[in-house]
């Protein structure tokens, strides 16, 4: 993806220097993870993910289980899509997502036929 990735990242971490309130802070970190990930840093990207989802971040969690759903880990994609069915029964994603990891087989491809 094209764009001033540094920039951004500037930008969030500054915004996350003086966000105290928590549940700003997660939503700054999901998109601070999607500046790290157009910028193809996927360690970035899945480290502030996960200190989103600690933070109580649905949108984190969501994020993550399509990553491990993509990468192949339907087991850790049925964790992660569960936990935000518990967390918010509202969210059709999160059902959506769970009924697709439910299906899915360990491969690279989980969604690929023989």
């Amino acid at each position: 993806m094209r764009g001033e990735h540094d920039s951004a990242a500037s930008v969030l971490d500054e915004a996350l220097a003086s966000a105290t309130v928590r549940a700003d802070r997660a939503e700054l970190l999901c998109e601070r993870s999607s500046v790290h990930a157009a910028a193809g840093a996927d360690a970035l990207a899945t480290s502030d993910l996960g200190a989103a989802l600690a933070s109580g971040s649905i949108e984190a969690g969501l994020r993550l289980a399509a990553r491990a759903l993509t990468d192949g880990e339907p087991s850790r994609a049925r964790s992660l899509y569960r936990s935000s069915t518990d967390a918010s029964a509202t969210r059709p994603s999160a059902w959506r997502g769970y009924g697709l990891a439910l299906l899915a087989r360990n491969s690279p491809n989980p969604l690929a036929q023989d």
